[in-house]
């Protein structure tokens, strides 16, 4: 499997993306402590310039990408060339328990009630399943200020 690594570049101070770069910066070793428990919890305090809502927020992302991270499922036979039409299956059986479970067409396809990362034998990487990784309140926000512009 190739593996890139993504290199970190700093925006300047007065970028409007600064506070972006923080949160991702904040979230990238918030995920690496809930990989790695030893990690020293000073290292991982959130910058004083990031909003305590968006704190909140990358804490549960943080934890929820962990959570798919430690929960791998690997699809096997599956080729993403001839069986996209599979993965839409796949994708929509992966509902809160109870949606989808008499569909006699997803019948053979496994249930995902956890976080999880969809792997194919290889090890590629073909989809993260990540429930409440954003709170409701903020999913409903940011569709109600899409309505409202």
């Amino acid at each position: 499997m190739f593996m890139e690594r993504a290199t970190s570049i700093p925006c300047p101070p007065d970028s409007p993306w600064a506070l972006t770069d923080l949160i991702m910066e904040y979230m990238r070793r918030r995920f690496h402590a809930e990989l790695f428990p030893t990690t020293d919890p000073k290292g991982i305090l959130p910058d004083i310039n990031i909003p305590a809502e968006m704190v909140c927020e990358a804490d549960q992302m943080s934890e929820i990408l962990a959570r798919a991270r430690r929960n791998p499922v690997t699809l096997s036979d599956f080729d993403l060339g001839t069986e996209v039409h599979h993965a839409s299956a796949f994708l929509r059986n992966v509902a809160l328990d109870g949606e989808n479970s008499c569909d006699p067409a997803l019948a053979g396809y496994t249930r995902l009630s956890e976080p999880a990362i969809l792997i194919t034998e290889s090890g590629e990487v073909i989809a993260w399943y990540l429930p409440v990784a954003v709170s409701q309140y903020n999913q409903v926000r940011f569709i109600l200020e899409d309505v409202a512009e």
